[in-house]
């Protein structure tokens, strides 16, 4: 007999491909198997060997169609580990031999079946094995062409081809013709996304609960708790993600084939599945136990792991609570950790849903209010909404919020996530200890809602989440559900998501809506095309901003419609004609403000020929005509420019900003749009920023309030929009490159390539010469491209720190005496940071210039 081993008989792959994508499966038997009485000859392969040719091949992920007894049985009983040593994905979904895939293999399929066909989706390749790399193997191998869009005859066709031998049982066709085109991947894959990102934030964040950051960074290091830690091999998950999936198995007994509520009584059914939990907590199941489901007979949720005195107390009485009827007074986060399952429903805003199940267990406004925000959130992400407009719309309606529950929640922690994830993401901790610990439930999601904005990836996210003095495992949990609703499942770690102690419970749980018809993304977020009667306006703003780039930053805009929305005005005046950001200007003398109707269309200020112009020639022309306001507007003020170069994306688009108008304006939430959200307030003048009162008024702070003199600071219109891509700048010149700088700062390291690229090309020849110069110039030591990427990289560890050593100059004790927030000194430190950010950014940019400049 031959004696078959990896030298011998080199491990062949047999390869398939969709006719809808780039990817490839391949086939072949087991890698490194040792088989001396197979039929087809005496195995003896070398599994090293036999994996280094699986990733020379390109392998990105390993499906393994075999138990963990045959594995041993051919001496590979480490298959798993080793695979995943070499950096590919292990995926383990036995099927016995001679067999077709039984239930068990479906439910696991649920996942597996995602994240492989998304990987293939994208050009990846995906390695099928079973023993002897036929029967199982052909048949699965089958399946996914199937799923991926070919016929089952196309699927069959080119399995045989590929590898002969394989599908040569009829039972082989009959199974794959049950199966057709995966169409709802899109959906499924946020949904899982969500609750595996939530199931490994809380494993993660669990094992430090109720550590302080101190201790944390004491066993771990000062970068605190990065990898997760296992028990006996798995992630153990916290009483949070018990009752996330006990919620989602009570609207699971109440839902039609299409997500919808099905029944009025909703409410009970989610009740029921909480009295299963509390079921679960008090240790085995007796005869007499009563249960609704059958999620909480599996052995798996059986246990103890830190439950919330209140969900317990709570339930152990009933569960009865309501709004109307407030069962306690706890605010804790146990009302907001298990609700991000009722963002999945279709056809409804989860706002009332969440807040009434949170309601049966936590009495206090701040313990349910949170409760709907989350799958508000959550089922915005999952459609495709950007993600601070997301977070944003999951509580914008506050304000209503006291006329229908009789009583207003505050959202000011919120708000101030949303602004600390754009201006604190180098210090996390710091930003963390000013939302709070997140024992309660406005605290949590705050912190969570950080996390997740602030963050570049899934571990990043959770990090966060976890390294704090409060509720580590609630806070990464949300933070995890809400990155995996907007991400999708693959970018949380398989190798993470494999080793969950709940997998098999949330997958079966999973299984029974993965039909569930949901639109990711709308065609409603597309734009229209731009009139051109506005294209005149669009102009006046891209000469705004040559005048900035020209060195005229003083200059500011007010836009407004009038009368009666007939025409689109603009004033340009000095900033020291505005007395607020957001009211009109107010001068001196006429020849200090221009002025401009869209009635004019193409002849502004009785100019002829301005179709035919540049925005930089018509820059140069207006500062000729309108010299007094020229001289008056010389100056930088880099903040303004930066917002007027993101207002002019959007103008480019056919939104047109205005400040006043013929009705009654709200700029609460920004500035308004002519259609579509607000954007945001431009930035505020220096005179907005003084924190201090008039020294000639001899009344506190404290006294002026009570007096009702002075108003204390509201909080600060949202952003709507996220911050800029660097691409949306001009590299060619000082001023737009400092800006881009600052938004690559803003968006970090997956731009870095971009920039780099950027940079590069404006360099002159011999470009590797120039680098190294720059590099010099910097104090960096790097050579050609290379060191240019890495001066970036520097660039956004030094930005960091100047941000940082800024906000240690002003006062970060953010609290007024009533336990809110101090916006104005909110915004002083958020002001500070940026001034440091632009002049980081411009040192850089200039040295940049040099170089450009030094050949000429």
């Amino acid at each position: 007999m031959d004696v078959l081993t990896s030298h011998t008989s080199p491990l062949i792959i047999a390869s398939v491909q969709a006719e809808a994508c780039d990817g490839s499966v391949g086939m072949t038997l087991c890698p490194g198997k040792q088989q001396p009485n197979a039929l087809s000859g005496c195995f003896q392969r070398d599994l090293s060997l036999d994996l280094d040719r699986l990733q020379s091949w390109g392998a990105a992920a390993v499906l393994t169609l075999m138990s963990q007894d045959e594995l041993s049985a051919l001496k590979v009983a480490q298959l798993g580990d080793e695979v995943e040593n070499r950096g590919m994905l292990w995926f383990q979904l036995p099927v016995a031999n001679h067999q077709l895939p039984d239930a068990d293999f479906e439910c696991q399929w649920v996942y597996a079946g995602v994240r492989l066909r998304g990987l293939l989706r994208a050009g990846k390749k995906v390695l099928v094995h079973c023993g002897s790399g036929l029967g199982r193997t052909g048949v699965i191998a089958a399946r996914l062409l199937v799923e991926l869009g070919d016929s089952h005859q196309q699927a069959i066709a080119k399995v045989r081809e590929a590898r002969s031998g394989t599908l040569q049982e009829s039972a082989h066709v009959q199974y794959l013709e049950r199966y057709q085109l995966a169409s709802n991947d899109a959906w499924l894959d946020r949904v899982l996304g969500c609750l595996l990102g939530g199931a490994v934030g809380d494993a993660f964040g669990y094992a430090v609960e109720f550590d302080s950051l101190a201790k944390i960074r004491k066993c771990f290091g000062e970068q605190g708790l990065t990898r997760p830690v296992f028990q006996d091999g798995k992630l153990v998950v916290s009483d949070d993600t018990q009752m996330t999936l006990f919620t989602l198995e009570g609207i699971l007994r109440c839902t039609d084939v299409n997500g919808e509520l099905a029944t009025p009584v909703w409410l009970d059914e989610v009740r029921h599945a909480y009295l299963d939990w509390y079921d679960t907590q008090l240790g085995q199941q007796s005869a007499s136990s009563v249960l609704h489901g059958r999620l909480a007979a599996r052995p798996a949720m059986r246990v103890k792991r830190a439950p919330g005195n209140t969900c317990l107390s709570a339930l152990k009485s009933g569960g009865q609570g309501s709004i109307e009827r407030r069962i306690n007074q706890s605010k804790g986060c146990g009302g907001v950790m298990r609700t991000a399952p009722l963002g999945f429903l279709q056809g409804m805003d989860p706002f009332d849903l969440g807040i009434q199940a949170a309601a049966l267990t936590h009495g206090h406004i701040d313990g349910w209010t949170p409760a709907g925000v989350l799958p508000r959130i959550v089922a915005r992400l999952i459609q495709g909404e950007e993600k601070f407009l997301a977070v944003r719309n999951g509580f914008s309606d506050a304000s209503e919020w006291g006329h229908i529950y009789g009583e207003l929640a505050s959202t000011q922690r919120y708000q101030l996530a949303r602004r600390l994830a754009r201006k604190m993401r180098f210090n996390a901790h710091e930003a963390i200890r000013q939302l709070g610990q997140g024992w309660v439930g406005d605290e949590a999601l705050a912190i969570a809602m950080y996390a997740f904005l602030s963050a570049r990836s899934y571990t990043d996210a959770i990090s966060r989440a976890t390294n704090h003095d409060g509720d580590s495992d609630s806070t990464a949990s949300i933070a995890g559900q809400l990155w995996g609703a907007q991400h999708g499942v693959s970018d949380i770690p398989h190798a993470w998501i494999r080793r969950l102690d709940v997998l098999d419970e949330i997958l079966l749980l999973v299984q029974q809506m993965q039909f569930w018809r949901r639109h990711v993304g709308s065609d409603r977020y597309g734009q229209p095309a731009v009139p051109a009667e506005i294209e005149p306006c669009i102009r006046m703003i891209e000469m705004t901003r040559e005048l900035h780039t020209l060195g005229y930053q003083q200059i500011r805009i007010f836009p407004y419609i009038a009368p009666s929305g007939c025409y689109w005005r603009v004033e340009w005046a000095p900033a020291s004609a505005f007395q607020s950001s957001v009211e009109p200007p107010s001068v001196n003398s006429e020849r200090e403000i221009v002025r401009y109707s869209s009635g004019s269309g193409w002849e502004p200020f009785e100019w002829q020929g301005v179709r035919d112009l540049t925005p930089l020639e018509m820059a140069q022309q207006f500062v000729r005509q309108f010299p007094e306001l020229a001289r008056a507007g010389q100056g930088d003020d880099w903040c303004y420019a930066g917002w007027l170069a993101r207002l002019l994306g959007e103008v480019r688009r056919g939104r047109l900003p205005y400040m006043s108008a013929d009705w009654p304006m709200d700029l609460t939430r920004g500035v308004p749009m002519t259609f579509g959200d607000p954007f945001p307030l431009p930035p505020a003048m220096d005179c907005e920023l003084e924190l201090d009162h008039n020294p000639e008024d001899d009344l506190s702070d404290e006294e002026l309030l009570s007096e009702g003199l002075l108003e204390r600071a509201k909080s600060p219109t949202e952003d709507v929009d996220d911050e800029p891509t660097p691409d949306q700048f001009d590299f060619s010149e000082l001023y737009g490159r400092t800006h881009g700088l600052v938004a690559l700062y803003h968006q970090g390291a997956p731009y870095l390539l971009q920039v780099t690229q950027l940079i590069w090309q404006l360099l002159p020849a011999p470009r590797e010469a120039s680098s190294t110069q720059l590099c010099l110039l910097a104090g960096w030591a790097g050579e050609g491209k290379l060191g240019l990427h890495n001066l970036l990289e520097n660039y956004l560890e030094v930005a960091d720190r100047a941000c940082a050593r800024a906000a240690e100059a002003t006062d970060q004790d953010w609290k007024n005496a009533d336990g809110g927030l101090n916006w104005s000194k909110v915004e002083h430190t958020f002001a500070e940071m940026d001034k440091a950010l632009l002049a980081t950014a411009f040192q850089l940019s200039q040295l940049i210039e040099h170089v450009i400049h030094a050949a000429d």
